[in-house]
């Protein structure tokens, strides 16, 4: 995967969402004291932890910090679960330029506490009854599946892979999938 982009919003100065253009060479120049080394240590946050307090910008318009990071040259194939091969593309996880979109957002509390929570920004399916198709376990599916009569025919019912197709397509029967812009909460370590 490349590193395409990385967006900041209430990250020290950048109290607006900033985007930053990655290539494959990038240099960083300024006088003492613009932030450049906050891109940086911001990327720092996005991949190994999470930012302190004072990293609030305090022109902030709420008390969250948001890193984006968008990649591009993804890999083909990749496991969500089963040990069952996939890909983003066919789980809906793309944004709509085709890349992977993360945002991490870190709530800063009154106590000055910070927590941290992930989401896949992507185009998703446009169906309120799919909205957590991904998040579902495999029981969950099956019990799903059952429940809308879809035929067995041609689906392994013991993979969660198979069984998110058959309920998409039950769905979106004629083939005209629609999607829109929305947030999905990763639920673990993104490196799991």
């Amino acid at each position: 995967m490349k590193l395409d982009k990385l967006k900041l919003k209430n990250f020290r100065s950048y109290s607006q969402e900033t985007e930053i253009n990655i290539s494959n060479l990038n240099v960083i120049i300024g006088k003492n004291d613009v932030q450049k080394s906050s891109v940086l240590e911001a990327l720092d946050i996005f991949f190994n932890g999470k930012p302190d307090k004072y990293d609030l910008c305090i022109e902030n318009d709420n008390s969250r910090i948001e890193i984006t990071c968008i990649f591009s040259d993804l890999p083909d194939q990749l496991i969500l679960d089963d040990t069952i091969v996939t890909s983003l593309s066919d789980e809906y996880l793309l944004n709509s330029d085709g890349k992977l979109e993360i945002k991490k957002s870190f709530p800063i509390s009154a106590s000055g506490s910070v927590s941290g929570e992930s989401v896949i920004i992507c185009d998703y399916l446009d169906n309120e009854n799919l909205s957590d198709l991904l998040s579902k376990k495999r029981t969950t599916l099956q019990l799903q599946f059952e429940e809308l009569g879809i035929n067995p025919e041609g689906v392994n019912r013991t993979k969660s892979k198979e069984l998110r197709n058959a309920i998409r397509n039950h769905f979106y029967g004629d083939g005209q999938v629609t999607t829109h812009q929305t947030e999905i909460k990763i639920d673990g370590k993104l490196d799991n």
